[in-house]
């Protein structure tokens, strides 16, 4: 979740958003497998995160999750004085983001899809 909403916050401020977009998703969900015990098994943490993308309910709570960050976010923005109007982000999704990263797996390599959005 928290991959989306900065990847959705940060893209409005590069001059090539598609490009960013899979740049820096990519930096930020490959670092994650740390997390899970996995930071040597990239293809193992790739293969976690799409049976947990897959699962209704855990898909259901990273949906929630989403919306909550985003909301999250925006509030802070506004409570540090930035306008409502723009505390929002054009919204990209995890799941979404996710399958990109995903398709461009086989044309780029494992760990190279940004190259095959560019």
């Amino acid at each position: 979740m928290c991959c989306a909403v900065s990847t959705a916050y940060a893209q409005a401020y590069d001059p090539e958003p598609r490009r960013f977009v899979a740049d820096w998703f990519t930096e930020q969900v490959e670092i994650q497998g740390v997390f899970h015990g996995l930071e040597d098994d990239l293809d193992g943490y790739r293969a976690r995160i799409s049976e947990a993308i897959a699962r209704p309910a855990w898909r259901a709570e990273l949906d929630a999750a989403t919306e909550q960050g985003y909301a999250a976010v925006a509030a802070a923005l506004v409570g540090v004085g930035v306008d409502p109007a723009q505390a929002g982000a054009t919204r990209l999704h995890p799941a979404e983001l996710w399958a990109n990263y995903r398709a461009g797996w086989p044309e780029a390599g494992p760990s190279d899809w940004k190259k095959a959005v560019r």
